[in-house]
């Protein structure tokens, strides 16, 4: 009976850890799509200092988290969103808002795809 309690008390640790790391994930990542989002909008309306300044901070709080995320992520998945996140650079530099709004959406795809693997769900977990 004691290796029952032990199994169930390492099984709910795990489910925490689990837990806990879906939700620093979805803390990370949200804020980076909204800024994204508003950055896009922004290069659509041709203010391009201030999609400047969104993907500026983007690239930031991409790279404020990129060591965490090599820690609990696929290193490929990762390294695609910073690609992502240069290349977007460029579409800027350009003034393209056009390329720079497909360079946001990809990036914003990667990103929730990063998010949506990590929640806790019967298809994560088999």
């Amino acid at each position: 009976m004691k290796h029952l309690w032990i199994s169930l008390a390492l099984l709910l640790g795990v489910t925490l850890l689990l837990l806990a790391n879906a939700n620093k994930l979805t803390h990370l990542v949200q804020p980076m799509q909204q800024t994204l989002i508003r950055a896009s909008q922004a290069a659509g309306q041709e203010d391009w200092d201030q999609a400047k300044a969104l993907s500026q901070k983007a690239l930031t709080l991409w790279e404020n988290s990129a060591s965490y995320l090599h820690l609990v992520q696929c290193h490929t998945d990762v390294d695609q969103v910073s690609i992502l996140l240069r290349e977007s650079q460029v579409f800027l530099q350009y003034r393209d808002p056009c390329g720079y709004a497909a360079a946001n959406t990809q990036i914003i795809g990667a990103l929730e795809d990063i998010r949506t693997l990590e929640h806790l769900s019967l298809g994560n977990l088999f």
